[in-house]
């Protein structure tokens, strides 16, 4: 227990000391003069952390609407701020038969995260698995599977340049090698520099299995991504980002060893995330426990920016036993959890009086905020606001009351 409490304590220092800033709310009047004695009501609407899900096909089909998907979107706006298609962009999805693509359901998807704030990365421009690789993929020769895989890097950052800012290029490279067996080691290379060249600004993340699961595989795993990411580096590859999938069952995540992963992968200088959570299990507690384990020591590292569930409703989950949400929508206690988590514990709210100066200060978590500010002659003004990580502090927002 006391082991227990000690990480517990090192990572909530963690989270005080990278996740928060200072910001100072001054409101003045139409002559430039402090208000003293103002009320400011500060609310955050929006983590800069991502705190994400994946999302399943069949809620963005043009079919008419169903109480399940009223329900299932509805838990996606309430509880999270980012998101990934689990399947939508799959290049079995979008192009089974060649020369046939279609981009339907990923554009209904995106479309509707952008109309309700949530951010989206895409998963996967390519998988490097023989078996979700098509039929026609494997029967092609290697000059014109070579001319496919060009045109399949360029038209996916391409077509959603300044709406997806990250990417896994090519997924699960440590347990497979469909284009590098067919193509040749250097394809990777090629992969990254058509990606780059369709959209410079889009992070390529790499993204990959059992790193943090711990023990002698886990070990292995990670010493592994670290020879391919450093090999990948020294050949001039750009990599933007580190994905680690968390995928457990079994055993209970070990913090020791997921800090450790984190901060040897955290050497590269690129930014990590957890891009598929999930513990599967009939134990709710200890899902609820493994849950809060993987969540704190992630939202405490420096080099971890986000963690994406792989989904999190039983009828919708690749594997129902690790779902937070049981099949009538009512929350297991890992989703009660996880909302005391992100919405409580990581959730920043003021309500104070300014000082002489017509300020008033806060340390909050970095985000997007919405601020209220009264006068005592009963004037108000609501602004919005993002707080972001880097920013110089103490970040400065400045009230100007409309009437004199």
């Amino acid at each position: 227990m006391a082991e227990q409490n000690d990480w517990r304590q090192a990572a909530n220092k963690s989270i005080e000391r990278i996740r928060k800033g200072d910001v100072t709310v001054q409101v003045i009047g139409r002559d430039g003069k402090a208000i003293p004695n103002a009320e400011v009501q500060l609310e955050q609407t929006n983590h800069d952390f991502w705190f994400g899900t994946c999302l399943n096909c069949r809620f963005f089909q043009p079919d008419g609407d169903s109480d399940e998907k009223s329900n299932y979107l509805r838990i996606v706006k309430d509880c999270f701020n980012s998101a990934v298609p689990e399947n939508a962009m799959k290049w079995y999805s979008t192009e089974w038969e060649r020369g046939k693509t279609t981009y339907q359901t990923m554009d209904r998807m995106l479309a509707w995260c952008e109309s309700n704030n949530i951010r989206v990365r895409g998963h996967c421009i390519f998988w490097d698995v023989d078996e979700y690789n098509m039929k026609w993929l494997h029967d092609l020769p290697a000059e014109e599977l070579r001319k496919e895989v060009e045109r399949r890097a360029r038209e996916i950052p391409r077509r959603y340049r300044g709406r997806i800012g990250e990417y896994d290029l090519n997924n699960e490279m440590l347990h497979a090698n469909f284009f590098r067996r067919k193509l040749g080691e250097d394809i990777i290379l090629d992969m990254f520099r058509w990606a780059a060249e369709a959209d410079p600004k889009a992070l390529l993340y790499l993204n990959d299995y059992g790193i943090l699961s711990g023990g002698i595989s886990g070990a292995a795993t990670l010493s592994l991504y670290e020879a391919q990411i450093t090999q990948l580096q020294q050949k001039g590859v750009k990599i933007g980002g580190i994905g680690c999938q968390g995928h457990f069952g079994n055993s209970m995540p070990d913090p020791q060893w997921i800090r450790t992963a984190f901060d040897r992968l955290g050497a590269f200088g690129v930014p990590i995330k957890i891009t598929e959570y999930d513990y599967e299990s009939d134990d709710d507690e200890a899902k609820a426990q493994a849950l809060e384990t993987v969540y704190r020591v992630a939202f405490s590292h420096p080099s971890v920016n986000g963690i994406l569930m792989w989904g999190f409703w039983s009828k919708s989950h690749w594997k129902p036993k690790a779902a937070i949400f049981r099949e009538d929508f009512e929350p297991r206690p890992a989703a009660i959890l996880y909302r005391k988590l992100v919405k409580e514990e990581w959730h920043s709210s003021l309500t104070a009086r300014t000082n002489d100066r017509g300020e008033a200060s806060a340390r909050v978590f970095y985000g997007s905020y919405r601020v209220r500010a009264a006068t005592p002659g009963g004037q108000t003004v609501e602004k919005s606001f993002v707080f972001p990580k880097g920013a110089k502090e103490p970040f400065a927002v400045r009230i100007e009351m409309r009437n004199p």
